[in-house]
């Protein structure tokens, strides 16, 4: 019970030192209401008082359950506020209506300040509040010293050490929680300076390792490029030497897959990022490349209409591959009744997808297709990409790719 009343406010607060300022201001409200409630029931029943003690220890008893109360609801700001009220109101009471020694009224001053002090959150509101105390003493000092005031009531010499001893509280108090402030400052400092140096040097090694990583793609990416061209290379001497024409279009078709993934490393290897492809510049590329591989067909005229869309280079891969595969069967075995090929290749976006599709203008009559090497590596790769083929006649063989956008 005790400590729930300790704790009231407490989640509303954040840092050790608030807690402890939080804490301190519900065990003094506790503290006052118990001594004044303690005081009332001696008032009422054991010695015969005037009515404004009896009012005067009721309300002091009131307003500390009214802290209490506020803190409970979360309502701290306010309780600071009133308790700053409160001690200034006691130090302008203390200066100008009691007669007490010179002595004891700036003790209670500079006690009542340093409290006051305390429960301050900013440096503007503690120079607002040194200025006040200090037009109360400098007033009260000035009043105490001259000769036409009079002051209108006494303080008996109990209640007069009562005063000096609260006054006393009240400065080891706010030295204490000076001290207590200053030590955490110190530490969270010192916690500070360790944490800011742990990230410098994490800082470091993540950016030797991030300058490791970027030499070791670099040195990949070379050696791929190399490899990819070797390949190339011993493909293109072979095709040179073959005679036999269907071994030359197996070679053909090969070769003509390897630029697919060549097209796209050297693609890759052009941007900072390795992860997005844009696949108007790649299919550009590709079907360019296909082209070359194919010199004899003259009359071929490709057309294109294509959006700019990125793809994750690995959904760009199987992509490329699919119509290195379409188009390189076009080349082959569409032919036209007018003697001039047109090859049509036209991507779109969709509120959902994108829809890839090529057109020849060969002369096809059913859709008929031979289950070879090309067309099961269709059928795998669309399924990869989880994506929907068609293909249908329309003045020649339209095929078309259909895929959820995705973000790459």
């Amino acid at each position: 019970m005790l400590n729930q009343i300790l704790n009231l406010g407490i989640h509303q607060v954040n840092g050790t030192f608030q807690v402890k300022r939080l804490r301190l201001i519900n065990s003094l409200a506790l503290l006052n209401i118990t001594i004044n409630l303690i005081g009332i029931v001696y008032l009422l029943f054991v010695e015969i008082t005037s009515r404004e003690q009896l009012f005067h220890s009721f309300f002091t008893f009131s307003i500390h359950f009214l802290f209490l109360y506020l803190n409970h609801k979360g309502k701290i700001k306010i309780t600071y506020l009133l308790l700053r009220i409160f001690m200034v109101c006691s130090t302008l009471a203390i200066f100008l209506v009691y007669d007490l020694d010179l002595y004891t009224k700036i003790l209670f001053g500079f006690g009542a300040f340093g409290f006051v002090n305390v429960i301050s959150d900013s440096k503007k509101e503690i120079k607002i509040e040194a200025l006040v105390f200090l037009l109360i003493i400098s007033v009260g000092s000035y009043l105490q010293l001259s000769q036409w005031y009079t002051f209108i009531a006494d303080y008996n010499y109990e209640n007069n050490v009562t005063l000096q001893f609260a006054s006393v509280f009240l400065i080891g108090l706010t030295l204490y929680y000076s001290f207590s402030l200053k030590t955490e400052a110190i530490s969270y400092y010192n916690e500070l300076e360790k944490a800011i140096e742990t990230n410098h040097q994490q800082n470091r090694e993540l950016q030797q390792t991030v300058e490791d990583k970027a030499l070791l793609v670099t040195e990949i990416n070379h050696r791929v490029k190399n490899n990819l061209e070797l390949i190339l290379s011993i493909l293109e001497l072979q095709l040179d030497k073959v005679k036999d024409s269907k071994t030359q279009r197996s070679l053909l078709v090969g070769i003509s897959r390897i630029k697919s993934m060549a097209s796209l490393h050297q693609l890759l290897n052009e941007k900072v990022d390795y992860t997005a492809v844009g696949i108007k510049p790649y299919l550009e590329n590709l079907t360019s490349k296909i082209l070359e591989l194919h010199p004899e067909q003259q009359s071929l005229a490709l057309e294109t209409s294509l959006c700019n869309y990125n793809m994750h280079a690995q959904e760009a891969l199987a992509l490329g591959l699919i119509f290195n595969e379409v188009i390189t069967n076009s080349i082959q075995h569409a032919k036209s009744s007018t003697g001039k090929n047109i090859f049509q290749l036209e991507s779109k976006l969709t509120q959902s997808h994108f829809i890839l599709s090529f057109k020849d203008n060969g002369n096809i009559q059913t859709l008929n297709f031979k289950e070879n090497l090309g067309h099961k590596l269709i059928q795998l790769l669309t399924k990869q990409l989880q994506a929907e083929l068609t293909r249908e006649i329309d003045n020649g063989l339209k095929t078309t790719l259909k895929l959820k956008r995705k973000q790459p």
